[in-house]
């Protein structure tokens, strides 16, 4: 089921697992268990993340306030102005930044292109027949004509060598292949693009070889899911001694 026109919270109450908290299984099922349980800490390069994607995914929409030039927080007029947000407040510095990747990546061909033809923040669940367990997951940008994902990435390094480097770090392409069979799509697009001067933007596809490697980690992860709730138990790393060694 995809879902076009969903707020943040309305996805957020969507019952299923999501790929963020899926992967954990790969450390331990104890870890994703934890991830559960605990309210997820929000850094401030996510906030920063999540601030750029707002912004160029729903640009009607207010994101951020801007800190006044001169401002101080111990203030009294500091004080009740900060109490008055609802909104992330950015310095001066980090709100021409969001900008100036606003602009950078629309004045890239390729990465603009993805964005006109797609549907923005999309919903989606399904179940994964092999296990029955539901899944959802919000993606950033969904052309269905031509049944593509794309995701928007902040990186501090979007050339080619350092982005690859980052998707495998960060698990990328596994997502790609989760949101890929969640919306049953035929190609899965990266926008990287970086969070200073010059903004540089790097636009990939997911090879297949990519999407196959990362639907097998997470078919293996679901497969650990099913056993563990099953057995109601949720194991770290284990009780024997393990040997290690330096590679």
């Amino acid at each position: 089921m995809i879902y076009t026109r969903t707020s943040r919270e309305e996805y957020d109450r969507l019952e299923g697992v999501n790929h963020s908290t899926l992967k954990l299984m790969g450390k331990s099922p104890a870890h994703y268990k934890a991830a559960l349980d605990r309210k997820s800490k929000s850094t401030p390069a996510m906030r920063f993340g999540s601030i750029v994607h707002g912004t160029l995914l729903e640009p009607l929409l207010e994101h951020y306030v801007e800190r006044p030039a001169g401002m101080s927080f111990t203030t009294k007029e500091g004080k009740e102005w900060k109490a008055k947000q609802t909104l992330p407040i950015l310095s001066e510095d980090e709100a021409v930044d969001v900008q100036r990747i606003f602009q950078s990546v629309w004045r890239h061909d390729a990465a603009k292109n993805l964005l006109i033809k797609s549907e923005h923040e999309v919903s989606a669940q399904e179940y994964y027949q092999d296990s029955g367990i539901l899944l959802k997951g919000r993606l950033d940008m969904l052309c269905i004509q031509d049944e593509w994902v794309i995701d928007l990435k902040t990186t501090d390094d979007a050339s080619d060598l350092a982005f690859a480097y980052s998707c495998k770090k960060y698990g990328y392409f596994e997502q790609a292949a989760f949101y890929v069979d969640l919306v049953r799509a035929k190609k899965f697009f990266f926008i990287a693009v970086e969070k200073e001067a010059p903004y540089a933007v790097n636009v990939f596809e997911c090879d297949t070889q990519a999407i196959a490697m990362g639907r097998m980690i997470y078919r293996e992860n679901l497969r650990r899911l099913k056993e563990c709730q099953e057995a109601n138990d949720f194991p770290a790393y284990g009780n024997e001694i393990r040997t290690i060694s330096l590679l």
